[in-house]
């Protein structure tokens, strides 16, 4: 959109673009110049008379108003960045005003705001003030070093997405944008997850109490925090490593340091979440096993089955994933995983069909049992039924895509 003009008329801020028409731009000058049109990009209010306004990137404005106020904005999202007050300048603008001396009114030209190269200058009566316009990466700097890991982190996010108007020392190419933005981001992560670890460590840590029973007591609540704050880390980590099409940042460095601190559990917690709507497709196999058996473990088999339905099947350790499946009948799973890592859709069938019917085990080996309904035979009947329909016509269990 470069180059665009902004204009501050009263209360509004108004960019303006010059458009050629192409049939005009070959007729010689003064027909290119009949051809231009005045395109307007963007218009919106502002909350008070602007009085001066000056471009400080390519997607952010600073204007001071006649109240004394200095606002920086994006012009194109219409949002505001930062706002100071500034009447200890005593700016000069484009108005009239009223002599202090005289009475008069006078009429005022001065150019009270201009913008060089990373500084802002403004002209007021006590004399000509400079203004440092921090770089992006500063200003994630200082935000990190007050402590500010949601504010940094949300600003990393809005520039990556193309979103803030903080574009000091920015690249000017959006993909170049988002290479340094993410390697940022990840930094920032990588900070945040070792001090934020630390420090839910020590806070869980137990104090001496003279009560075994208050000790206790204090002991679990301290627990609980600390469990639902290391959730919040850890969904922000995975949220932010997805976002930026980073999702290794998650496995390879989250994890390990998780199961360092004794914090598995948690990792697991969030990421079944991730899975089952479809944000994580593909989990390494070291850690996909060991999450299924902790479902497994606290009950929440409903869930196990849903994330082996959703998983790519890189995912997936064949044998000790098959036996999980056999072991606590997650039937569906096992027709699906059986039929398209190992191509041989008539050994599920055989396997399934032995649970529906409820026939004995046949193996030499194996004890003579009586015969026995089986358990949830309707349901597994209906997932065998769909299986061979899926069989039938050549498509894969449960997606029915084209083998």
């Amino acid at each position: 959109l470069d180059p665009i003009l902004a204009v501050g008329w009263g209360r509004q801020l108004t960019l303006l673009q010059l458009a050629l028409d192409p049939a005009c731009a070959e007729g010689g000058a003064e027909r290119a110049v009949r051809g231009l049109d005045v395109l307007v990009v963007s218009r919106f209010e502002v909350a008070s008379e602007v009085a001066g306004l000056a471009w400080t990137g390519p997607q952010t404005i600073v204007y001071t108003t006649a109240q004394n106020r200095l606002h920086v904005v994006d012009p194109f999202l219409q949002q505001e960045i930062d706002s100071r007050d500034v009447r200890f300048m005593k700016l000069l603008y484009h108005t009239r005003d009223v002599s202090p001396v005289t009475g008069n009114t006078m009429v005022s030209y001065h150019a009270a705001l201009r913008r060089h190269r990373a500084r802002l200058y403004t002209v007021g009566l006590e004399g000509v003030f400079r203004t440092q316009l921090l770089a992006w990466d500063v200003s994630i700097q200082i935000l990190v070093d007050k402590g500010l890991w949601s504010d940094a982190i949300a600003l990393l996010l809005s520039i990556y997405s193309g979103m803030a108007g903080l574009s000091v020392g920015l690249p000017t190419n959006p993909d170049d944008v988002r290479k340094v933005a993410r390697a940022k981001l990840l930094e920032v992560l990588r900070k945040y997850t070792c001090v934020q670890l630390g420090r839910s460590l020590h806070s869980a840590s137990p104090e001496p109490s003279p009560s075994t029973s208050s000790s206790t007591s204090s002991s679990t609540s301290t627990s609980s925090t600390g469990d639902n704050f290391d959730a919040e880390l850890c969904a922000t980590c995975f949220f932010c490593a997805i976002k930026v099409e980073r999702p290794a940042f998650i496995f390879d460095e989250l994890y390990p340091l998780l199961v360092q601190t004794g914090r598995a559990a948690v990792f697991y917690d969030v990421l079944e979440p991730f899975i089952v709507q479809g944000h994580l497709t593909a989990v390494a196999p070291a850690i996909f096993t060991p999450f299924l058996r902790h479902l497994v473990a606290r009950g929440r088999l409903a869930q196990a089955q849903r994330c082996l339905m959703a998983v790519a099947l890189s995912s997936i350790d064949y044998h000790p994933v098959i036996k999980l499946c056999q072991e606590h009948r997650f039937f569906a799973p096992f027709l699906h995983l059986h039929s398209e890592i190992t191509g041989n859709y008539s050994a599920a069938l055989d396997s399934i069909l032995a649970f529906v019917v409820g026939a004995p085990d046949t193996r030499p080996d194996a004890a003579v049992r009586p015969w026995q309904p089986a358990p949830d035979k309707r349901h597994t009947a209906h997932d065998l039924l769909d299986f061979v329909d899926c069989a039938l016509h050549l498509r894969t269990y449960p997606r029915r895509e084209p083998i």
